[in-house]
């Protein structure tokens, strides 16, 4: 069923991942994890950077010395699939593996059950309630796409997925994505701006899709990296475009000149935390720091680093942030904005012996080139 993607990744990347596995600890870690009593893979930008502080209050609270390996989207996928192929890795635990990675390198023994017997209790009752917990991994990272548009619309703000596409009445370019995520993200808004109900999106109707985006292709501006899409509001370049909360809420907080709102079932991007079987000390040593994790003043704190990538869903949590800010937040208390991209659907082969993933980047090349 996995086959196609998972020659996919194989093929995009193995070299990068080879050389990756090879010099891995880009911040300081050895390949065997040197000194370190953890180590831990982490993501880059806002995430990582988030990760890498609580690392050091970890390290400062506990006395256990962790050594991180930063990893981009990109070489999340050949690196996860490299460990898969040699049954060796270069640290313990990984947080932030890409939710479209993570059930394709789920398998031969990669990853370890998860103790959560040490884990806050407030906490664990939270995650378990939203599902964000399973036998060997947790959900660390929900990164909500929202709607950042120009301050010439401010007393007729865009409030849904159609107004995005509505170039008579809100004037101007709209932000995609130009790769990744950012594709399947750039079909569903579509779907749903073209009248599809949330519940009926999958299978995608890609002919429909491509349609919708048609009615604006003469005016789309693409990105590739979040901080792009921002700045192309703030430039004129654009007038709306969706992009990733941490951007979008770090934009505000720093006193940019634009509108931000979150439409209702925006397509949400999902990164799982998960320790290693064969980690450089084993899973016993990344699970202490998921033991740390799982505390409520922990995760409010990552909130706020991340803005709001991921609030634990926690009454706990709640009461040391900004309510405000909470707007933005995935799972919280009444809060029903927000849909699940169904990583079990891009990750199957269908009729053209391709996975599902596969043909929406396929698609979206051609229709790029068209």
């Amino acid at each position: 069923m996995k086959s196609s993607l998972t020659r996919f990744l194989a093929a995009a990347a193995v070299l990068p991942a080879v050389a990756a596995i090879a010099s891995c600890g880009s911040d300081g870690a050895s390949a065997d994890g040197g000194d370190a009593e953890i180590v831990i893979a982490r993501g880059a930008g806002v995430n990582g950077a988030a990760i890498e502080t609580l690392v050091g209050e970890f390290e400062e609270e506990t006395g256990v010395e962790v050594d991180t390996v930063e990893l981009s989207d990109t070489d999340y996928g050949p690196k996860m699939r490299l460990i898969q192929q040699t049954g060796r890795s270069d640290f313990d635990l990984a947080i932030a593996i890409p939710g479209d990675i993570f059930p394709l390198t789920d398998t031969d023994g990669v990853y370890a059950p998860l103790d959560t017997a040490g884990f806050d209790p407030e906490g664990l009752a939270a995650l378990e309630e939203a599902g964000l917990v399973e036998d060997n991994h947790l959900v660390n990272q929900d990164i909500t796409p929202l709607t950042v548009y120009s301050n010439e619309f401010a007393d007729n703000p865009p409030n849904t997925w159609a107004d995005f596409f509505d170039l008579e009445k809100y004037p101007g370019y709209r932000g995609l994505q130009s790769g990744g995520f950012g594709v399947p993200i750039n079909i569903e808004i579509a779907l749903l701006a073209d009248g599809v109900a949330p519940a009926d999106l999958y299978p995608l109707d890609l002919d429909r899709a491509f349609a919708k985006l048609d009615t604006i292709k003469d005016d789309i501006t693409l990105w590739d990296a979040a901080p792009k899409s921002l700045q192309d509001v703030l430039d004129g370049n654009t007038t709306m475009t969706f992009t990733y909360s941490p951007a979008a809420l770090g934009a505000v907080k720093d006193g940019a000149d634009v509108g931000v709102t979150l439409f209702e079932d925006a397509p949400i991007v999902r990164g799982y935390a998960a320790l290693l079987e064969k980690g450089p000390n084993g899973p016993d040593a990344g699970q202490q720091f998921l033991d740390w994790w799982s505390k409520p003043e922990v995760q409010a704190r990552y909130a706020e680093l991340t803005n709001f990538g991921i609030v634990l869903p926690s009454t706990a949590v709640y009461e040391r942030l900004d309510r405000k800010d909470l707007a933005y937040a995935p799972f919280v208390e009444g809060q029903e904005q927000g849909s699940l991209l169904d990583y079990d659907y891009y990750t199957e082969t269908n009729d053209a012996d391709v996975s599902n993933l596969d043909e929406v980047l396929n698609r979206w090349n051609e229709w790029r080139a068209s």
